[in-house]
């Protein structure tokens, strides 16, 4: 007997269901006075945030999504939410995959669980 095999879709949660950097750059501009370049500012390196180490523009991103009203700001596109709503209606498995600290957990589920 072979066993049935189920589509499974996976989803990344920033940049992909939510519209993280698309936050995070205005708010970053105005703190720190640096246009984030985002064409590589997932790229592992410091020069698109403008601070000498990846470290820093971690501290610094992290910093923003601390804020409590930040999750608040993220809304997702609209045939985005539309894409994830049919797949549940047709009875699809989804699972939502992220790079986010331990921090952020919280925070995530109760973003995920308002759209």
């Amino acid at each position: 007997m072979s066993a049935e095999r189920r589509i499974v879709v996976g989803w990344d949660l920033d940049d992909c269901l939510a519209p993280t950097m698309s936050v995070v750059a205005p708010i970053y501009q105005r703190r720190f006075r640096h246009d984030i370049d985002l064409a590589n500012a997932y790229n592992g390196q410091p020069g698109p945030w403008g601070v000498d180490t990846f470290a820093e523009a971690i501290r610094r991103y992290e910093a923003i999504m601390a804020a409590p009203s930040f999750h608040q700001l993220l809304i997702p596109d609209t045939d985005t939410l539309r894409a994830v709503h049919a797949l549940d209606k047709q009875g699809i498995r989804q699972v939502v995959v992220t790079g986010r600290a331990d921090q952020f957990r919280s925070a995530s589920f109760q973003w995920l669980g308002r759209w």
